[in-house]
């Protein structure tokens, strides 16, 4: 005799397409600003869970990929774009080159073992390490940085100094790299990272573009920041306050001189400078007259030359170099002294 088993309809076991759209584009958003271990917990359930949900979640990270580099057109930064669960049709064909590499990505999961590590450069030392999943970055003297990458997502903390990174491309897992009160994701980019003594965190797109977030949420402005454009952030009470500015070209080799070995002023406090020269040196260079401290200066000097910049900025300021031990002393001159 025949066992027959009912079944119900497969409607009311099986999302329909749409259903699968909406939730993808729920995990696409989720990803975008970074998940949590329980949430990617959740999402590793939720793919195990019917075969069909992998092509939608590659739908949606490749509107998302659209969208936000639509967003940056003409690397000027621009609100929050709304993002809505995609059609089906677009993606097969406007996207269907970007959601085929999305779905080879989130095949390949299973593959990408997580890692997590420390790199750091000492005093006078630049270095360029090569990250687990490509990116190669370029720490700045005295710099320090740790890594967590999983095969959801790829995050950097720069704890201290600045480093330049040059990131792999991966359309399924987002690169977040956190400095201060800051949160940085990377979309296909090159870009500069620079924490300052006051937790101020300073963010340089070279090229691609780059999302500023405060955590979870994104910044009221100046959110997407395409190439050619700095941005600031700072922390002003419970607010996180971004300005942004648009750099001429001649600026970026300014900026980058550090990994030339030389140090670029426009501007900077005598005392920022001396701060700067710290992170090369063993030699340090004191100021001791505040109103001194608080000149501005403009220049270019070679980082492994303290003594060489403090004469330099001596005879521009009509002040006076001696040394103290291992230390160079900038001072005022007195009057009627010659």
């Amino acid at each position: 005799m025949w066992n027959r088993r009912r079944a119900g309809p497969l409607s009311d076991r099986r999302e329909s397409a749409d259903q699968l759209d909406e939730e993808g584009a729920r995990w696409a958003a989720r990803m975008d600003r970074g998940l949590t271990k329980v949430e990617q917990a959740a999402l590793d359930r939720w793919l195990e869970g019917d075969t069909r949900r992998l092509g939608a979640l590659a739908r949606a990270r490749a509107a998302w990929f659209h969208a936000e580099r639509a967003s940056a057109i003409g690397g000027m930064p621009t609100s929050q774009t709304a993002i809505i669960a995609p059609n089906r049709r677009m993606a097969l064909l406007g996207g269907g080159a970007l959601a085929a590499t999305v779905v080879a990505g989130v095949m390949g999961l299973s593959w990408r073992r997580p890692s997590s590590g420390s790199e750091a450069s000492g005093i006078g030392e630049v270095r360029r390490v090569t990250l687990a999943d490509g990116t190669v970055v370029t720490l700045d003297a005295a710099s320090h940085l740790t890594t967590a990458i999983d095969h959801v997502q790829r995050v950097v903390s720069l704890l201290t100094g600045q480093a330049f990174f040059e990131v792999a491309h991966d359309p399924v897992r987002p690169f977040f790299v956190r400095a201060g009160a800051a949160v940085i994701r990377a979309i296909d980019s090159d870009f500069v990272v620079k924490l300052r003594p006051d937790a101020t965190c300073a963010v340089l797109v070279r090229a691609g573009v780059v999302a500023l977030t405060d955590g979870l949420a994104p910044l009221a402005a100046g959110r997407l920041l395409g190439a050619g454009w700095e941005a600031t952030v700072a922390t002003k009470g419970d607010q996180t306050v971004p300005q942004v500015t648009r750099l001429a070209p001649q600026s970026f080799d300014r900026l980058l001189a550090w990994r030339e070995g030389q140090l670029s002023f426009a501007g900077d406090t005598l005392a920022e400078a001396a701060a700067e020269f710290e992170r090369y040196n063993s030699a340090k260079i004191v100021v001791p007259d505040a109103s001194l401290a608080a000149e501005p200066i403009t220049g270019l000097f070679a980082s492994n030359d303290p003594l060489g910049f403090a004469r330099a900025i001596a005879v521009s300021l009509g002040a006076r170099v001696t040394m103290r031990g291992d230390d160079i002393v900038i001072a005022r001159v007195a009057r009627g002294t010659t």
